[in-house]
């Protein structure tokens, strides 16, 4: 993940927004999850908590404790909380491949795929190009 932090700090900071590495984020009253990565508005630095409302994509690293809540349980979440995009990170061997969501009436559609060793353009939130190869483990 530190690969993916690294590539989209430039291009979140040209946009005003940051990059947060496995931050609370808070989606409800009573529902706090930790994704792997963040882009969200500015906020309190010193906040222990940052708002479903602030956030614009969520990442999440899929593996294999973790893929059904992934795929399926914090999609729904996030697409609950509106948060616009999420990118879904799944490694596969020495391989990665990505999934790029975009909310759309309360539900995530694909919006663009990045086969193991593709890559993948981000127009929105923010302009920039993952090479999935520079992810792989």
């Amino acid at each position: 993940m530190h690969h993916l932090t690294t590539v989209l700090d430039g291009p979140a900071d040209a946009a005003g927004l940051d990059v947060h590495h496995v931050v609370n984020v808070r989606l409800g009253p009573a529902r706090i999850v930790i994704p792997d990565l963040v882009i969200a508005r500015p906020v309190d630095p010193h906040g222990r908590v940052v708002d479903a409302s602030a956030v614009v994509l969520v990442a999440e690293v899929v593996s294999a404790h973790s893929a059904v809540l992934d795929r399926v349980l914090k999609m729904h979440l996030y697409a609950e909380a509106g948060i616009a995009w999420y990118l879904v990170v799944e490694p596969d061997g020495d391989a990665v491949s990505l999934r790029l969501f975009g909310l759309d009436d309360g539900n995530y559609g694909l919006r663009a795929t990045a086969a193991p060793g593709d890559p993948l353009t981000l127009v929105e939130p923010v302009t920039v190009t993952v090479e999935s190869r520079v992810l792989a483990p």
